[in-house]
């Protein structure tokens, strides 16, 4: 089937706009994303000084669990969406499918802990 030279104008103009609608939400969609905060702030000065003695190390590696084991079976949640003892009912829950030892589980409720406590002193 041949198509007449304004049927494939009009077909080009429709893959046009879509195109253009595309590539237009998608860096609407971008610019939105770049307000988001991260699911797992990285570890700074603030989290350190607020974090209850826990060393720099022991946050970073508290973050490396809650970001790569947590993950694992799902997406990690905002730090910030839970309070720090609803995280530590959280890891109590899931302390038996995770098989974290105590000490990662402690690094990690560490870093949540400075994590959270950085969030609201920035307030």
């Amino acid at each position: 089937m041949e198509y007449s030279p304004a049927m494939r104008a009009s077909t080009l103009s429709t893959a046009s706009m879509i195109l253009t609608s595309l590539f237009v939400g998608g860096c609407a969609h971008v610019a939105n994303v770049a307000h988001v905060k991260p699911a797992a702030p990285t570890v700074d000065t603030a989290m350190v000084d607020l974090g209850g003695g826990a060393s720099e190390a022991t946050l970073e590696h508290g973050r490396e669990i809650f970001t790569t084991r947590c993950a694992t079976c799902h997406a990690a949640y905002p730090v910030s969406s839970h309070s720090t003892i609803e995280w530590h009912r959280i890891a109590d829950e899931m302390a038996d499918r995770t098989k974290l030892t105590p000490e990662e589980k402690s690094a990690m409720l560490d870093y949540i802990a400075a994590a959270n406590a950085a969030r609201l002193a920035s307030r």
